[in-house]
């Protein structure tokens, strides 16, 4: 999963992190002044009726994906990088857990 910059953040944004070889869909709910550090909250959502995510990722962007908003409680904060990418605060640039913006995705891979 690719989380370069492609998209300005704004609340409301639709994310993806990765878990492994999974990702999970997610909602950014603050943008500091500077637009380089975001909250990130995990989505609620539903897989749209006959998709087979087995075989597929759920998209928000194709609508096999159906996002509803933000889970409440404690998000996550990520902060833009020098390499372009949303990493998760306080972790490696290189390593650490990453964002991606503009649409939200679910995938779980069924390998393991």
């Amino acid at each position: 999963m690719s989380a370069t910059v492609t998209t300005t953040p704004i609340v409301g944004t639709l994310a993806t992190y990765g878990f492994g070889s999974d990702c999970y869909p997610a909602i950014v709910t603050a943008v500091n002044p500077s637009g380089r550090k975001i909250v990130v909250h995990n989505a609620v959502y539903e897989i749209a009726p006959g998709v087979n995510i087995m075989q597929n990722w759920a998209s928000a962007k194709d609508g096999t994906l159906l996002i509803s908003g933000p889970v409440d409680g404690h998000g996550s904060v990520y902060t833009l990088r020098s390499n372009g990418r949303w990493i998760m605060q306080g972790q490696d640039k290189k390593n650490g857990r990453s964002v991606s913006l503009g649409d939200a995705r679910y995938y779980q891979d069924p390998s393991f």
